[in-house]
């Protein structure tokens, strides 16, 4: 096992299955953990959509940097981060770079990675704390998402009381005219 990669797959140990082995299945199996190098490189589809190899280095870096900065943040175990640093790996193996903001989808992979390792924190936390890192040359904008989620709380709210109130109940069309 010395002298492998993280992912790498060793013969050892590999069971047969039909007239397959675990490391030679297709890596489009979903259920598959560990990859060699070059299959990750060879089956890319960030490198498919034109993103060269060491550009996409940088951006797997990038994205486990700013996990590693939003978990702390968020005060969140080591084991959390990792989690959501697997899951973006896992995300962009077969996702493209291109096609998907890598720091939305490691915001993601920090929220769900909360909830598999039982130390959730709210969304809004996540969101905003992953917004304050984004922006941290702008003081202001995470004062302005702020506002944007209070007047957007002000105005759903409201709304929902008239069908919460008129569930079961026939004219439900009556109460929604007041607001119109």
């Amino acid at each position: 096992m010395a002298g492998l990669l993280l992912g790498e797959v060793s013969n050892q140990g590999a069971h047969p299955v039909g007239s397959q082995r675990y490391s030679e299945e297709k890596p489009d199996d979903g259920s598959r953990w560990y990859f060699s190098r070059k299959e990750i490189e060879e089956n890319s589809p960030s490198q498919a959509d034109g993103i060269d190899l060491k550009k996409e280095t940088y951006l797997r870096k990038s994205y486990c940097t700013f996990l590693q900065d939003l978990g702390m943040r968020l005060k969140v175990p080591q084991v959390t981060i990792a989690t959501a640093i697997i899951f973006c790996h896992r995300f962009f193996l077969r996702q493209s770079h291109a096609k998907n903001d890598r720091r939305t989808i490691a915001t993601v992979c920090m929220f769900l990675a909360g909830k598999v390792e039982e130390t959730p924190r709210p969304l809004k936390d996540v969101i905003l704390v992953s917004y304050e890192i984004i922006n941290k040359k702008d003081p202001t904008a995470v004062q302005r998402i702020k506002q944007k989620v209070v007047r957007t709380g002000q105005v759903i709210e409201p709304v929902s009381l008239p069908v919460q109130g008129s569930i079961g109940r026939t004219g439900v069309q009556p109460g929604w005219t007041v607001f119109n």
